[in-house]
């Protein structure tokens, strides 16, 4: 698949949903500074080509262009500008852009020439930066590769916090067609939640202002591919503990949603609280001050609305028994997320299989029996990542969490040994509910 195709995907995805779900104040800010951004950026590169890029005439739009990507840059971190015909979409929310359009030009046929779609601002530029950057881009593309010419370009002027993003198209309506499982990657989709979640941490840890919008968009394709697929129990080499911690409970969260038939809008707002339910570690180290210091942080986001408060208390919630909470004191996300959370922790240290069979001695005590009836009905005998030995001698890993209630003890596995004790040439796949055998579970060593 081509690059633009793959850029492509991402895109398309964006545009479907990009009303769904969203933090209400944040986006309307977004929107309003993003047209701001567009409206400058545009002008300015037809305006530049008239003036040298020391004239006067400049100084004010430059300012004011810079003094908006400052300013975004502090709300969202890095910003990804995408312009594809004559619609803009800045960090995936989509602006208005008023002033394109009039004479048949706009931002996307500005940059076309240099194969680009879109900027990349991973910090804003300062005002001379920017006058460079002007130039770069009003300057002849280069007949090949014009985009990694215009890269070095860039480089070579002293730009080193502004990249030119891939082209990008918008999707066909025969695109619809093709399934989840095609349209998105699930091992980019593991890898982009755990960098969104340590990106999130980092930001609160120097106290900036963290940005809730690209969370929403890693739930909303976990709910579109499904939280139990197979291939997003794959754990990236890089991950740190707490931001793959983050994201398996946001996996657990969302699959126990779908046991207790939750509707898509409250399992929107329950993958996100899941995602940040561990937030306050970043400022008050882990132990009980992290509760109070999560709630905190996100209380201190833009916006005040329905999916914010109830990401406030399920931070607050999760480390609550259920027997100090009965009569309605704790909230439906804060005993979901208690479960996931305690049952990622314990099946890090044991076999998931003996993590589950662990903490079930606490429902109706430490958890809500009726959601964690749900939890056991989803994730089954064996959860993904139990490793089990099979009568025929061979060792494979579940990969798969309940799929009907007869194969409720019958995961999918990838072998991990052969009879003879040695790794397959090639990953080899098997479905235990075709006949196989388990001998026993294996404990880790």
């Amino acid at each position: 698949m081509d690059e633009v195709a793959l850029a492509q995907q991402s895109l398309g995805r964006s545009i479907d949903r990009a009303r769904a779900g969203e933090d209400p104040q944040l986006a309307g800010m977004v929107r309003e500074k993003g047209e701001q951004l567009v409206g400058l950026l545009f002008g300015l590169l037809r305006m530049s080509r008239s003036y040298a890029p020391e004239n006067p005439a400049l100084n004010q739009p430059v300012a004011e262009l810079t003094a908006t990507l400052v300013r975004l840059s502090g709300l969202l971190g890095p910003l990804h500008l995408v312009a594809v015909e004559e619609q803009v979409y800045l960090n995936e929310i989509r602006v208005r852009t008023p002033q394109q359009g009039r004479d048949g030009k706009s931002l996307s046929a500005e940059l076309l020439p240099h194969g680009a779609g879109g900027l990349t601002f991973t910090a804003a530029p300062a005002e001379l930066e920017l006058r460079a950057l002007l130039q770069c881009l009003n300057a002849r593309p280069a007949p090949e590769r014009p985009r990694a010419a215009l890269r070095e370009a860039m480089i070579a002027r002293g730009i080193r916090n502004v990249e030119p993003a891939p082209l990008q198209r918008l999707r066909a309506a025969t695109d619809a067609a093709v399934s989840p499982a095609e349209r998105l990657d699930p091992r980019r989709l593991v890898s982009r939640g755990v960098e969104l979640v340590e990106e999130i941490w980092e930001g609160v840890a120097e106290n900036r202002r963290m940005n809730i919008l690209p969370l929403r968009r890693v739930v909303t394709d976990l709910l579109e591919l499904s939280p139990g697929y197979d291939a997003l129990w794959w754990s990236p080499p890089k991950a740190s503990a707490h931001g793959l911690h983050s994201f398996r409970v946001c996996q657990y969260a969302l699959l126990l949603a779908d046991g207790a038939e939750l509707s898509v809008a409250v399992r929107q707002d329950l993958g996100v609280a899941a995602l940040l339910h561990d937030l306050g570690v970043a400022r008050a180290g882990a132990g009980d001050p992290h509760v109070r210091a999560g709630s905190l942080a996100l209380l201190q986001a833009p916006g005040f609305h329905e999916g914010k408060v109830r990401r406030v208390l399920a931070v607050f919630d999760h480390h609550r028994q259920y027997v100090e909470t009965v009569g309605g004191r704790s909230t439906l996300f804060g005993r979901i997320l208690h479960i996931a959370d305690d049952y990622d922790h314990l099946a890090r240290a044991v076999s998931p299989a003996q993590a589950i069979a662990s903490i079930s001695g606490g429902a109706g005590t430490r958890y809500d029996p009726v959601l964690f009836q749900a939890f056991i009905n989803r994730m089954g005998r064996y959860p993904p990542g139990t490793v089990l030995k099979l009568s025929d001698g061979r060792l494979v890993r579940s990969i798969s969490v309940v799929r009907s209630p007869e194969t409720f003890a019958q995961p999918r596995a990838v072998v991990l040994r052969s009879a003879d004790g040695k790794p397959p040439a090639t990953p080899t796949a098997v479905d235990l509910a075709e006949g196989l055998q388990i001998a026993s579970v294996v404990t880790p060593p």
